[in-house]
């Protein structure tokens, strides 16, 4: 068996284009971040062992909801988070942290 390179590392996510065996949960997810355009958001968990590339997926689908659906978005690592209102807590200050980082002209220049 020929010796494969595992591209990932627990502390560097990696390119898209690395993303070998996960087309279709890029294909199925980025339909679930579409679907909230038209009014019918859902959400979707990203999980598995450490140095998988969850951290990875998570930064292309972020990049993908801003860039390409102009969303405002968050990563949220759970470390040390162990409950539900600790979480919430976590994505609205993440959140207002996000919007403010945008000047005001900014987000007025950007809408035309």
């Amino acid at each position: 068996m020929e010796d494969m390179i595992n591209p990932f590392n627990p502390d560097s996510p990696v390119a898209p284009e690395n993303f070998e065996g996960r087309k279709e949960i890029l294909k199925s997810n980025i339909k679930i971040l579409e679907q909230t355009k038209f009014g019918n958001p859902k959400h979707f968990f990203i999980t598995g062992l450490r140095g998988m590339g969850k951290s990875s997926l998570a930064s292309y689908f972020k990049d993908y909801a801003e860039k390409k659906l102009k969303y405002v978005g968050v990563h949220i690592y759970n470390d040390g988070v162990h409950d539900i209102d600790s979480l919430i807590k976590q994505i609205i200050e993440s959140l207002l942290n996000n919007i403010q980082k945008e000047s005001f002209f900014d987000k007025i220049f950007n809408k035309f």
